[in-house]
């Protein structure tokens, strides 16, 4: 239901059959919405994680059903599953959040994207609504990354898999009492030390209450130098930092592997959060730390944290344009360069890139076996001696990007 004859900007409210509430599924003819534009905000408490500009129009919005009868029914408050709402973004808004004022407070709400110039959420009910400007800090610049940045690292995160990415930033809830908790949570506020010390991503699945395993994947290069402990974690260590996964269901790699980006890590989850749901806010928590460490912080600014915080969308996206498919890649030996050159049909010397690499792989992440065939014979006649029918080189169990690369690197040269 297109509502930019009330806003003079775009926007949109998106109902599926299954929100009708169930006594009047077989007798709606139509959905529509009335809206209003109110002119008296309520205040938003400082601590709330969002601003309301000069610019932000409030929006009183009401979802009803037209019956067969000729009846007309508000079903606001009585959604069988969650509704998408989606808003332009005013003027000068640099990090945008769609907010909810619901039984006397201020909401923020998971944005599930950015489409031109509106932004989408979902939610649970109907009342009023509109688009705040998220908190920034000026040494937390993460939090004001461009969202198309997010949502390419997002992209990677979860191989393509919708996402969320924009809910608890990088330097979010700055802690403004000394009660214990963070305001992540839905009861009570208390924020983090220095603000939220990472970065939290979830799959669209997870708000839309339809979870399954979603496995996420290394965002750099490097290696795992450890996993496990009360956040189930997975630390990655690459050129100087140390880049730390926190709460996955399931951990798939070792410790010691040397992975690449790409590499499948594990499934997100909420291990170490208290949710007795095991389901409950699934998510993949993303830091970026100087230095080889396996400290996690409770904050940004956490007493006794060895290892300074930086701001992990901006680093993550140098390495991801860095590691572009459209970049060269090197291939030190000349006899496995030889062989790619040979199998993708490039003349000797061609540039090779990382979309020409990916083609040898199937959508697990393995090496496609008639690339594996062709590599071993082509090694047999160059006179090789450690082209192996078993390309596990690293012991993993899986032929994967890891022995990939060390297939590349080191098949003759050692």
């Amino acid at each position: 239901i297109s509502i930019s004859g009330s806003t003079g900007q775009g926007g949109m409210v998106v109902v599926p059959k299954a929100a009708l509430p169930d006594d009047i599924k077989d007798v709606a003819e139509a959905v529509f919405v009335e809206i209003a534009q109110i002119s008296n905000a309520p205040a938003v408490p400082s601590n709330a994680g969002f601003a309301l500009l000069d610019s932000s129009p409030i929006f009183d919005i009401i979802v009803k059903v037209r019956l067969a009868s000729g009846d007309e029914v508000d079903i606001g408050d009585d959604l069988g599953e969650p509704v998408e709402i989606c808003l332009p973004v005013p003027a000068n808004t640099s990090n945008p959040v769609i907010v909810h004022y619901k039984d006397g407070t201020w909401q923020k709400l998971a944005t599930l994207r950015v489409e031109g110039n509106t932004i989408c959420a979902l939610v649970n009910s109907f009342s009023s609504f509109a688009v705040g400007n998220g908190d920034s800090f000026p040494d937390r610049v993460g939090e004001n990354i461009n969202l198309e940045e997010k949502r390419k690292i997002a992209e990677f995160l979860f191989n393509s898999e919708p996402a969320n990415y924009n809910y608890n930033n990088y330097g979010n809830c700055p802690r403004v009492s000394p009660i214990s908790g963070n305001c992540n949570r839905t009861k009570g506020y208390s924020g983090y030390r220095g603000g939220h010390a990472g970065w939290d991503v979830q799959t669209q699945s997870v708000a839309q209450k339809n979870t399954a395993d979603e496995p996420f994947y290394s965002l750099t290069p490097g290696k795992v130098i450890a996993i496990g402990g009360k956040f189930s974690k997975i630390a990655v260590y690459y050129e100087g930092k140390t880049i730390l996964y926190l709460h996955a269901r399931r951990i798939d790699v070792t410790e010691g592997k040397t992975i690449g980006v790409g590499t499948r890590l594990g499934i997100q989850g909420n291990v170490g959060l208290g949710f007795s749901d095991p389901n409950e806010n699934e998510h993949v928590h993303i830091e970026v730390r100087e230095g080889s460490t396996s400290f996690t912080a409770l904050g940004a600014d956490y007493p006794n944290n060895p290892n300074p915080n930086i701001a992990p969308v901006e680093y993550l996206y140098s390495v991801l344009e860095k590691h572009s498919v459209d970049q060269p890649v090197s291939i030190p030996n000349a006899n496995a360069r030889a062989a790619i050159e040979m199998f993708l049909g490039k003349s000797s010397g061609a540039p090779i890139t990382m979309a020409d690499i990916l083609i040898f792989f199937d959508g697990n992440g393995q090496v496609l076996p008639d690339f594996l065939a062709f590599a071993e014979t082509f090694g047999k006649v160059r006179g090789e001696s450690n082209y192996d029918a078993n390309y596990d080189l690293d012991g993993s169990g899986v032929i994967d990007f890891t022995d990939f690369l060390i297939f590349f690197s080191a098949a003759t040269s050692g």
